[in-house]
């Protein structure tokens, strides 16, 4: 009998799109359904991307799939940066200070 582990398909999801924050907002770019059953099961890897264009720095938020805070950066305006998960369930991004411009990219793996 053959090993079925060797036979499960990936699935990727690419998620991108691009913000307008002003002072104090946030924005939820990415939060799994923890009421629905996982399917498939947990975790969900991949990386997350996040561009500052112009206006004010970005703070980006990362949460497991539990809801655990697993990282948090500032992207300076100007910059990118990329991160890589091995379990990723939540991702925001908030600016404090002004209005901050960008684009946002999440390539997730099942």
């Amino acid at each position: 009998m053959p090993c079925l582990c060797n036979n499960r398909e990936s699935f990727n999801d690419d998620i991108c799109g691009t913000f307008l924050l002003t002072a104090g907002m946030s924005l939820t770019v990415y939060a799994i359904d923890s009421s629905a059953p996982a399917i498939p099961p947990l975790p969900i890897s991949g990386s997350v991307i996040v561009r500052a264009i112009s206006g004010g720095n970005v703070d980006v938020t990362v949460r497991n799939s539990i809801g655990a805070s697993i990282d948090s950066f500032t992207v300076p305006v100007g910059s990118t940066f990329t991160r890589t998960y091995g379990d990723i369930g939540f991702v925001a991004l908030l600016n404090n200070t002004s209005s901050a411009a960008g684009e946002y990219g999440l390539s997730l793996h099942y």
